[in-house]
């Protein structure tokens, strides 16, 4: 069993690292118009370096549903449409659309944010093979910064975390508020999961 694996009973369950580092106290949720649901890979579940969980924390219209578990075969029992929402589904597919403000203008439904929370591998399957993401409209980043994620190598140079998607697609949605606060607790969440490896190293 790695060193990792052998310290799950002393994390905190909220912010996942080890509780003499938690940073609970730094996730304050705020109240956002747009619904978040992150379709989470189950394998992303028990890791510290996953944003997703933090950001439903962080959030209080936020939600994640497990793909990928033997137990939830049929995913569309487990997550359907919105009938109250347009729902924008966060990925660069070859058919989506810049999500931008004039995008964001022209939709007159509160607006339901779908996040696939896995791989670049693992994501690109979720839309592909669930009939209830394939209808939906695809929506992708542009111009945003450079990731400040310290905890996973990115795959490509303009890759950023899951919570920094989501917080570049709620400045875009909401306003430059939601994403400063997302960001604020990421920096957090980096240091706090740095300072729980470097003791793991040193035992």
């Amino acid at each position: 069993m790695s060193k990792r694996r052998s310290t799950f009973e002393h994390r905190c369950q909220r912010c996942f690292v080890n509780l003499n580092l938690c940073f609970c106290k730094d996730i304050e949720s705020i109240s956002t118009r747009t619904k978040v649901s992150f379709i989470m890979h189950v394998k992303e579940l028990a890791l510290t370096s996953n944003t997703a969980k933090v950001c439903t924390e962080a959030l209080d219209n936020a939600q994640y549903f497990i793909r990928g578990s033997r137990s939830a075969k049929d995913f569309s029992k487990i997550y359907s449409p919105s009938l109250t929402h347009y729902q924008l589904y966060l990925y660069p597919t070859d058919d989506s659309l810049p999500l931008t403000n004039d995008l964001i203008s022209n939709i007159d439904k509160p607006i339901e944010l779908v996040v696939p929370d896995a791989s670049w591998n693992q994501a690109k399957k979720f839309h592909q093979r669930e009939e209830v993401f394939k209808e939906m409209q695809k929506v992708h980043l542009i111009n945003q910064k450079k990731s400040i994620y310290t905890l996973r190598t990115q795959k490509y140079d303009s890759g950023v975390c899951t919570l920094e998607a989501v917080a570049y697609a709620l400045e875009i949605i909401e306003g430059s508020d939601v994403k400063e606060h997302l960001l604020r607790i990421l920096k957090v969440m980096n240091i706090q999961n740095l300072k729980a490896r470097m003791r793991l190293k040193h035992e």
